[in-house]
């Protein structure tokens, strides 16, 4: 019973722990945030080098993709070069984001953005055998009104027009 119980409680604690998604598909984005983040060596398996980190997500209304990424400064091991890339859907050449110097954070904002595929590519250099890195990429969208709705809208206003046009006539 106690073991069922132990169980329970730690399936609760992963269910609602927050885990930030790595390198992939992170789906489609409609006013969404999601943490996205890596870390690469460890103290028991060392990296040194260069690498990249291909992030990629469906924007799937027009919008704006914001975010950020962050890593660590002043340490014996970390990041060097660290600098983010999106690319793709209406971007006609990828924009270039590269790390604040003082604050080692890289900070985006694309707006007028269409719907479509876009990819978020990270890179860098590990030195020290392990480096590791941080953020969250959103979207702000306003969804495309359905022809349906539209139409209803549109109706609506000249029920209004017609009836206002009727009371300056009777007046």
């Amino acid at each position: 019973m106690k073991l069922n119980i132990a169980l329970a409680a730690s399936t609760a604690v992963l269910a609602t722990a927050s885990f930030a998604a790595g390198p992939g598909y992170l789906g489609e984005l409609d006013n969404t945030s999601i943490d996205i983040g890596n870390t690469h060596g460890s103290r028991s398996t060392p990296f040194n080098g260069a690498f990249t980190d291909v992030y990629t997500f469906d924007l799937v209304d027009p919008g704006l993709i914001k975010g950020g990424l962050h890593s660590t400064a002043g340490l014996p091991f970390g990041i060097k070069n660290f600098n983010a890339t999106i690319s793709g859907g209406s971007l006609i050449t990828p924009e270039v984001f590269e790390r604040d110097e003082r604050t080692y954070a890289i900070n985006f904002f694309l707006d007028n953005l269409t719907s479509g595929h876009y990819t978020l590519t990270v890179t860098g250099s590990v030195f020290g055998g392990k480096g590791s890195y941080g953020g969250d990429i959103s979207a702000v969208t306003a969804p495309v009104p359905e022809p349906e709705s539209l139409a209803l809208a549109l109706a609506g206003v000249g029920v209004i027009v017609s009836l206002s046009s009727r009371r300056r006539t009777q007046a």
